[in-house]
């Protein structure tokens, strides 16, 4: 029997990288891999993807945090819990591990050494300079995978941004793999489909990537301030009201003129929702889909969280621009919606291949980790330096790890969450004015 090993960052809730993983999963198991998903325990709740669902036992609290925190004896105690709960032993025929991000990477590398196979680092995530992400503590390591053949990111420009002025990489298209979602829009009805309004200007946030919804915000706001004598209508596609208290904060400050409507959860992702919008603001594969479906689309920078242009019109960049265009969200907003740029200039997109049907784009990752080196060498990641410093509520669950083990820690953890849960229920009902 073959495995493989998906070690990624969450699979809740619902966005890009969950997507790929549903997609991926799918791949494998249809092309006869026994599967298995690890990741951070940080929530609990009902995957958005049912090919997910079998794996939300897999999580663990101790991958919130590098490997090189505990001590040896918790380390080796958690690999063996991996090997014990994924039922791994000398008689599989293979054992690949996939990992996503750098956590998931420390930890992947530990588990690859410890039972002797192959690890491939596809990284999926879009910023690799918040200390909290633990990516600049641990270049050397990524350095060393990319030196192996086992490292490649879902753009052409990932890999360079990850390792930075530090292993100056540039564009590189050989280290592009396509992390195909599989999840394109369909002709499905929501009941907030209804609720777009007619006329005005309807403009539409689509996306996840940390610190970015506020951002575009803020430039929404300041927007519809130019343009007081407009009806404009701020729809934040996949969002929930009260999912983010400084997001909420913000939009109390907004003009008469600027109303709001959440979409909650949209798996699938209707259609209508771009025939309805007159632009969108996104970045990634959120980007893609929007511009794809034919909606006028501003793509963020997913690390400066700047505009990078128009796609298909000024830019085919979907995450990183080769030169941050220095006009603001609002100018572009303003040539799409006031000069009708889009209406008057061609629209020339590439063959991006984020298109590619999943099981086209996954026989790529297939031939990338066949080409890799095939000697099995490994990374010291427990040696890496401990230069973060946590918040209190962070250093207490190391604690409580390396104090407790994993096993009673998990217990301990859970015993805090039923008590902390009611509380914060209670909170929010009274923020929103339930109570």
């Amino acid at each position: 029997m073959k495995k493989y090993i998906l070690f990624t960052y969450n699979i809740y809730p619902l966005g890009g990288s969950q997507a790929y993983n549903a997609a991926k999963v799918r791949y494998l198991k249809a092309n006869g891999w026994d599967v298995s998903v690890l990741f951070p325990k940080t929530v609990t709740q009902e995957p958005a993807f049912k090919s997910l669902d079998e794996y939300k036992d897999n999580g663990l609290r101790i991958f919130e945090f590098p490997p090189y925190y505990f001590s040896n004896r918790i380390v080796e105690q958690t690999l063996e819990r991996i090997i014990t709960l994924l039922n791994i032993s000398s008689e599989l025929e293979k054992v690949i591990i996939e990992s996503n991000e750098c956590l998931s990477a420390l930890w992947g590398e530990l588990l690859a050494q410890k039972i002797n196979c192959k690890h491939f680092c596809f990284i999926i995530g879009e910023r690799f300079r918040d200390p909290v992400d633990h990516y600049i503590d641990n270049l050397s390591f990524f350095k060393f995978k990319l030196d192996r053949g086992e490292l490649a990111g879902n753009t052409d420009l990932t890999i360079d941004h990850l390792l930075g002025t530090e292993y100056k990489v540039g564009r590189r298209p050989d280290l592009h793999l396509a992390a195909n979602e599989g999840n394109m829009p369909q002709e499905v009805e929501y009941p907030f489909l209804s609720e777009i309004q007619p006329d005005g200007w309807r403009i539409c946030y689509f996306g996840r990537i940390k610190g970015c919804t506020y951002f575009i915000t803020k430039s929404v706001i300041e927007f519809a301030r130019r343009h007081s004598e407009k009806k404009i209508q701020y729809i934040l596609a996949g969002l929930d009201k009260g999912q983010s208290e400084e997001l909420d904060g913000l939009l109390e400050s907004r003009p008469d003129n600027l109303t709001t409507l959440y979409t909650g959860m949209l798996l699938p992702i209707p259609k209508k929702l771009f025939e309805c919008v007159d632009v969108t603001l996104a970045a990634s594969g959120c980007a893609l889909i929007s511009a794809h479906s034919g909606c006028p689309t501003i793509i963020s920078d997913g690390d400066t969280l700047n505009p990078i242009g128009i796609s298909g019109y000024t830019t085919n960049a979907s995450l990183y621009g080769d030169n941050i265009s220095d006009k603001s969200y609002e100018e572009y907003m303003e040539d799409i919606l006031v000069k009708n740029f889009c209406k008057t200039h061609p629209y020339k997109p590439d063959n991006n291949p984020f298109f590619l049907e999943p099981e086209v784009a996954f026989r790529d990752h297939d031939s990338f980790i066949e080409s890799s080196s095939q000697d099995k060498e490994y990374y010291s990641v427990l040696f890496t330096p401990k230069t973060h410093t946590y918040s209190f509520d962070m250093s207490f669950k190391i604690f409580i790890i390396n104090l407790f083990g994993i096993i009673n820690s998990e217990k301990i953890f859970s015993i805090m969450r039923r008590i902390k849960s009611p509380i914060v229920s209670l909170s929010r009902r009274k923020r929103n004015g339930e109570e």
